[in-house]
Protein backbone atom coordinates (compact mmCIF):
# COMPACT_ATOMS: atom_id res chain seq x y z
CA UNK A 1 0.00 0.00 0.00
CA UNK A 2 3.04 2.32 0.44
CA UNK A 3 4.35 1.92 -2.76
CA UNK A 4 0.66 3.49 -4.06
CA UNK A 5 1.97 6.38 -2.38
CA UNK A 6 5.14 7.16 -2.96
CA UNK A 7 6.43 9.07 -5.78
CA UNK A 8 8.43 7.79 -8.13
CA UNK A 9 11.08 8.99 -10.64
CA UNK A 10 10.15 10.28 -13.84
CA UNK A 11 10.65 8.88 -17.12
CA UNK A 12 13.83 9.59 -19.23
CA UNK A 13 11.30 11.19 -21.50
CA UNK A 14 9.37 12.97 -18.95
CA UNK A 15 12.81 14.63 -17.88
CA UNK A 16 13.40 15.80 -21.70
CA UNK A 17 9.94 17.03 -21.72
CA UNK A 18 10.39 19.28 -19.02
CA UNK A 19 13.62 20.52 -19.95
CA UNK A 20 12.65 21.53 -23.24
CA UNK A 21 9.76 23.17 -21.91
CA UNK A 22 12.11 25.15 -19.28
CA UNK A 23 14.45 26.02 -22.00
CA UNK A 24 11.48 27.68 -24.40
CA UNK A 25 10.44 29.57 -20.83
CA UNK A 26 13.92 31.02 -20.47
CA UNK A 27 14.69 31.36 -24.47
CA UNK A 28 15.95 34.59 -25.55
CA UNK A 29 14.44 36.67 -27.92
CA UNK A 30 17.58 36.15 -29.81
CA UNK A 31 17.01 32.58 -30.14
CA UNK A 32 15.01 31.18 -33.22
CA UNK A 33 14.45 28.59 -35.57
CA UNK A 34 12.55 29.02 -38.98
CA UNK A 35 11.41 26.50 -42.13
CA UNK A 36 11.11 28.11 -44.97
CA UNK A 37 10.47 31.56 -43.37
CA UNK A 38 8.08 30.88 -40.92
CA UNK A 39 9.21 30.29 -37.44
CA UNK A 40 9.13 26.93 -35.54
CA UNK A 41 10.51 27.66 -32.35
CA UNK A 42 11.13 31.19 -31.15
CA UNK A 43 9.41 32.86 -28.14
CA UNK A 44 6.95 33.91 -30.37
CA UNK A 45 6.23 30.73 -31.34
CA UNK A 46 6.46 28.12 -28.65
CA UNK A 47 7.80 25.05 -28.37
CA UNK A 48 5.61 22.46 -30.35
CA UNK A 49 8.70 21.40 -32.18
CA UNK A 50 11.19 21.38 -29.96
CA UNK A 51 12.79 17.85 -29.08
CA UNK A 52 10.25 15.60 -32.05
CA UNK A 53 11.08 14.44 -35.50
CA UNK A 54 9.23 16.93 -38.15
CA UNK A 55 8.31 16.50 -41.41
CA UNK A 56 8.56 18.77 -44.10
CA UNK A 57 5.71 19.50 -46.16
CA UNK A 58 5.50 18.77 -49.81
CA UNK A 59 5.64 22.12 -51.05
CA UNK A 60 8.91 23.37 -48.70
CA UNK A 61 12.24 24.52 -50.30
CA UNK A 62 13.35 23.47 -47.06
CA UNK A 63 15.72 26.29 -45.98
CA UNK A 64 16.52 25.94 -42.33
CA UNK A 65 17.75 28.66 -40.63
CA UNK A 66 18.71 29.22 -36.92
CA UNK A 67 19.58 32.08 -35.00
CA UNK A 68 21.43 32.16 -31.54
CA UNK A 69 23.97 29.94 -29.54
CA UNK A 70 21.43 27.80 -27.71
CA UNK A 71 19.33 25.75 -30.36
CA UNK A 72 20.38 23.76 -33.46
CA UNK A 73 18.43 21.80 -36.28
CA UNK A 74 19.65 18.58 -38.01
CA UNK A 75 18.16 17.66 -41.32
CA UNK A 76 17.77 14.77 -42.13
CA UNK A 77 17.52 12.93 -45.68
CA UNK A 78 14.74 10.12 -43.99
CA UNK A 79 11.62 10.32 -42.84
CA UNK A 80 11.82 10.04 -38.62
CA UNK A 81 14.82 11.37 -38.20
CA UNK A 82 16.66 8.69 -39.53
CA UNK A 83 20.20 9.04 -40.18
CA UNK A 84 21.57 7.43 -43.41
CA UNK A 85 25.22 7.47 -44.78
CA UNK A 86 26.42 11.07 -44.46
CA UNK A 87 22.94 12.71 -45.48
CA UNK A 88 21.89 14.54 -42.16
CA UNK A 89 23.27 18.44 -41.45
CA UNK A 90 23.01 20.41 -38.44
CA UNK A 91 22.82 23.83 -38.69
CA UNK A 92 23.53 26.73 -36.36
CA UNK A 93 26.19 27.74 -34.06
CA UNK A 94 26.34 26.22 -30.19
CA UNK A 95 29.25 27.80 -29.82
CA UNK A 96 28.67 30.78 -26.74
CA UNK A 97 31.29 32.84 -27.83
CA UNK A 98 29.77 33.46 -31.54
CA UNK A 99 27.40 36.24 -32.07
CA UNK A 100 24.02 35.45 -30.10
CA UNK A 101 22.54 37.55 -33.22
CA UNK A 102 23.98 35.35 -36.46
CA UNK A 103 22.04 33.38 -38.34
CA UNK A 104 22.79 30.13 -39.95
CA UNK A 105 21.11 28.69 -42.68
CA UNK A 106 20.99 25.89 -45.15
CA UNK A 107 18.67 24.51 -48.02
CA UNK A 108 19.52 22.97 -51.54
CA UNK A 109 22.39 25.35 -52.06
CA UNK A 110 24.52 24.42 -49.85
CA UNK A 111 23.67 21.26 -49.53
CA UNK A 112 22.32 19.27 -52.60
CA UNK A 113 21.00 16.33 -51.12
CA UNK A 114 18.52 18.57 -48.65
CA UNK A 115 16.10 19.42 -51.69
CA UNK A 116 14.89 15.59 -51.08
CA UNK A 117 14.85 16.00 -47.09
CA UNK A 118 12.51 14.23 -45.48
CA UNK A 119 12.39 15.72 -41.76
CA UNK A 120 14.57 17.78 -39.02
CA UNK A 121 14.86 17.76 -35.09
CA UNK A 122 15.20 21.17 -33.46
CA UNK A 123 17.44 20.30 -30.29
CA UNK A 124 19.27 22.36 -27.16
CA UNK A 125 22.42 22.59 -27.89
Amino acid sequence: LQSLFRPSAPSPAMRAALCCVALVAALPVTEKVTIDGTEVVSQGAGDGALGKSRTFSKTSTKKVCVQGQGLKATVYLRNRSESYHHYQHEVGSCDPKSDSTAEHCSDETTHGWMKHAQSYTITPC
